[in-house]
């Protein structure tokens, strides 16, 4: 069974928890058993919910601040259950992403700013400063115009998007950032720069480095291959 949830000790706090988990304790490590509310290294996570937690959990706990502070170890292997096949690359690129936008959002929220969902999010990590229209924004977030209008109409109506005239076509109209948005934006890059030095505490600078430039390497035009 999987679970999102978000559970509160009395200073840490679990940004999420991603549940498959039995009944029991929460074994962790601390990466700063100084920071404030910290719990101790090995120790257990305070008692949650039997209703919320069924399962091993693996979950990230941050302080007050949104800081990071540890996160629970993976669950044992259970005996004589079978091993789950390898996930290909697409998968693991969209768990990848997902890892990022959930810390993102998790950050932003903890540090005051109202939340946004993730196709909200992706809005902005596409529009152009000068403005760009909802079809073109549809084409590069991989989603529908219906789709990418509401979410645009819904950071309009939180005052971080406006609508203005294309002055390169009468009846046409761009997308673009009020201050408000833009202040939240620079917050945002800020943020992820932040949680790419998290990655990097946790699998290596190289391991990030290498990610980083095999994925901005060009790949060429999708390849037209021969089916098995």
């Amino acid at each position: 069974m999987h679970a999102n949830a978000a559970v509160r000790a009395r200073r840490p706090a679990v940004a999420a928890l991603h549940a498959d988990q039995s009944p029991g304790r929460q074994h962790f490590r601390v990466s700063d058993p100084s920071a404030p509310g910290a719990p101790p290294v090995g120790g257990d996570f305070p008692p949650l919910a039997p209703e919320t937690v069924r399962h091993w959990v693996s979950a990230s706990i941050v302080d007050e601040r949104g800081r990071w502070l540890c996160s629970t170890s993976p669950p044992p292997p259970r005996r004589g259950a079978m091993s789950e096949p390898a996930r290909n690359l697409p998968q693991l690129l969209v768990q990848a992403k997902r890892w990022f936008e959930d810390a993102l959002l998790a950050g932003m929220q903890a540090a005051g700013e109202r939340p946004v969902t993730a196709a909200q999010a992706g809005v902005f990590a596409t529009l152009d400063d000068e403005g760009t229209s909802i079809s073109e924004l549809a084409r590069r977030i991989g989603v529908t115009r219906q789709t990418a209008h509401q979410a645009v109409h819904s950071l309009i109506g939180m005052g971080l998007l406006e609508q203005v005239p294309d002055p390169a076509s009468g009846r046409s109209s761009l997308i673009r950032t009020t201050d408000e948005g833009t202040r939240v934006h620079q917050r945002a890059l800020a943020t992820i720069a932040v949680i790419e030095g998290v990655l990097a505490e946790r699998i290596g600078t190289p391991a990030v480095t290498a990610l980083r430039e095999a994925l901005a390497e060009s790949w060429g035009e999708p390849p037209l291959v021969e089916v098995p």
